[in-house]
């Protein structure tokens, strides 16, 4: 999955851009709220901190792996939200919002790619 690298680079760079290098407290800010966003995604979606993971399909990888929305929609929020606050918290806002979009999105991707959508039509 490239999108997740994408979001995280994106979304962090342009933190850099708004306020510079960040300092110590910026980067654990921005890789805490990446933490908390993966633990708030695992928890709603196992109901709990463990469950079983799920066979995929491969023919919806194709196009649930494009990830066009989820990527860019993600990255949006992340920097307009953080636009709101300043310092660390920017960095810990922009990180915990882009993820959580991104999961969003992206299992919205994945759901219509898996129910039909972007699928080639099977040969007689």
């Amino acid at each position: 999955m490239y999108g997740f690298p994408l979001i995280v680079w994106s979304s962090g760079a342009l933190q850099s851009h708004r306020f510079g290098v960040p300092g110590v407290e910026g980067v654990l800010a921005f890789a805490g709220g990446a933490l908390v966003a993966m633990a708030v995604v695992i928890v709603v979606t196992c109901r709990g901190l463990t469950c079983p993971l799920p066979k995929r399909d491969p023919s919806i990888r194709a196009f649930g792996g494009i990830h066009v929305i989820s990527v860019l929609g993600s990255i949006v929020c992340g920097w307009a939200v953080a636009l709101a606050v300043s310092g660390w918290v920017a960095f810990f806002v922009s990180a915990l919002v882009t993820v959580l979009v991104f999961e969003g999105l992206l299992s919205v991707e994945l759901h219509v790619a898996a129910s039909g959508a972007g699928r080639r039509p099977e040969a007689d």
